[in-house]
């Protein structure tokens, strides 16, 4: 696959990928899902990717690392990141510009598969990246996810995109990030994270007009579905996470 040249040639090859997404066939889907992600990170700058784009094995949980994914990966293979040549001309993102092509999209999408096959290619990009880079861009991965993918699911209000929505939330943060990426330091990381994040938020509902520290409530509960997993999951290696008595009541 040849590296991307143009903002108006990424935008053609995702319209394109998606339009195949929009199929009952799950393995169809996992294949453009797949396609998309190769792109999108090629388009990446500096991104070092893990091992398992070379055959190794990225989980600090490996007995978990076939299990979750499943749910969206169907039988495809794993796939590379392709080279790009010294001197052709490229189109370049940054880690957080490329989240926002993904969850963009899903907010426009209005096909159930397609929306399926968005998440699945968040999955296999995280899964891709490694473990490295998760770990250092986790802070961009929790606001984009919250303040950029869960509020594009309250448009409409449509009652079925939000409950799908929060599953694939919580299958992204949890069954992705947390069980397959993050080892238990990290996760101590991750939980310190979402604690500043919860900490600073002005909770709102979906109706209030948003600012930049405002956080609708959808995503404070999926932070704080985050909080909980991952205290069950490294128990009491975690010091007692503070949550500010004024956010507290903004959730009732």
């Amino acid at each position: 696959m040849s590296p991307i040249a143009s903002q108006a040639e990424l935008e053609t090859t995702k319209a394109l990928l998606i339009k195949i997404m929009d199929t009952p066939l799950r393995n169809l889907r996992a294949v453009a899902a797949q396609t998309l992600a190769s792109v999108l990170l090629s388009a990446v700058t500096d991104l070092q990717t893990s091992d398992m784009l070379n055959g190794g094995e990225t989980s600090p949980n490996k007995k978990n690392s076939n299990h979750a994914l499943d749910d969206v990966r169907g039988d495809e293979q794993s796939f590379s990141v392709p080279r790009r040549s010294a001197q052709a001309q490229v189109y370049t993102l940054d880690f957080r510009d490329m989240l926002r092509h993904i969850s963009v999209a899903y907010t426009r999408a209005s096909s159930r598969p397609v929306r399926g096959g968005l998440v699945m290619t968040y999955a296999l990009l995280f899964k891709s990246a490694g473990t490295r880079v998760i770990e250092a861009n986790y802070q961009i991965i929790l606001e984009h996810l919250l303040n950029e993918f869960v509020p594009g699911l309250l448009l409409g209000d449509n009652r079925h995109r939000i409950y799908s929505g929060r599953k694939h939330i919580q299958f992204l943060l949890c069954n992705i990030l947390r069980r397959q990426l993050l080892n238990e330091p990290a996760k101590l990381m991750a939980l310190q994270t979402i604690s500043q994040y919860l900490e600073k938020g002005n909770f709102k509902t979906k109706e209030n007009e948003a600012g930049p520290e405002t956080l609708v409530v959808e995503s404070a509960l999926s932070a704080l579905c985050e909080v909980a997993g991952i205290l069950l999951d490294v128990g009491s290696a975690t010091a007692p996470v503070q949550v500010t008595e004024l956010n507290m009541r903004s959730l009732m």
